[in-house]
């Protein structure tokens, strides 16, 4: 696997190979989700904190608003990740953190069909894991696995009538072009399977930092 990984890098340029990752930023992003199973659609926008007390270390803030199509429903979610990252080759990166995560449904119709409405909400525990890797110096890619169990609140009691499962595993995959050392935009994909949600983004991405 190792030598699968050196050989990708050895490829590249020289300059790729050399540029390290930067994992203190922030980003925003525009959002739109396709709820598969429910057969709705959402908008929204998501805003990323990441910092990196270490060269190996990083925390993350994540918050993340929604508003369903056609309906008066609003999502905010939010996590906060703690981390670790290690190169394992000269153009690819390997991370993995803890994370604790909160998400919010406000406004979401009764099933009584009586006009009434409520909130929800849940909170839990989570894992991610993920790979970045050079390209060429101003291109990048990144894999990342989420897992995330929202086991604390009225959202798991309720998951059933709002048609959301609390427990979740993520897939995504994102690319960023970098007109700058500093600055990107980037695009991404992600699908949580247990929801059957697709997720585009579109953002830009500021580094603090470049190692």
């Amino acid at each position: 696997m190792k030598k699968s990984l050196l050989a990708i890098c050895l490829v590249l340029p020289a300059a790729a190979m050399a540029q390290d990752f930067s994992y203190a930023y922030i980003e925003g992003a525009y959002t739109q989700g396709e709820y598969d199973d429910l057969n709705v659609e959402s908008d929204g926008a998501a805003l990323t904190l990441s910092l990196q007390p270490t060269q190996m270390i990083y925390t993350k803030l994540n918050v993340v608003y929604g508003e369903v199509d056609d309906s008066s429903v609003d999502i905010r979610s939010g996590a906060i990740t703690v981390g670790a990252r290690t190169r394992i080759a000269d153009c690819i990166d390997l991370y993995g953190g803890v994370l604790a995560a909160y998400k919010d449904f406000d406004d979401v119709p009764s099933t009584l069909r009586n006009g009434n409405r409520y909130d929800v909400d849940g909170s839990g525990l989570g894992a991610e894991v993920g790979l970045r890797a050079w390209l060429n110096p101003k291109f990048e890619v990144e894999a990342n696995g989420n897992y995330t169990d929202l086991f604390e609140g009225d959202l798991d009691d309720r998951s059933k009538n709002i048609g959301y499962e609390t427990d979740d595993f993520t897939a995504s995959l994102n690319a960023r072009f970098y007109p700058t050392r500093t600055f990107s935009v980037g695009a991404g994909y992600s699908y949580a399977f247990n929801n059957e949600i697709d997720t585009w983004s579109l953002g830009v991405r500021y580094d603090f930092c470049c190692y």
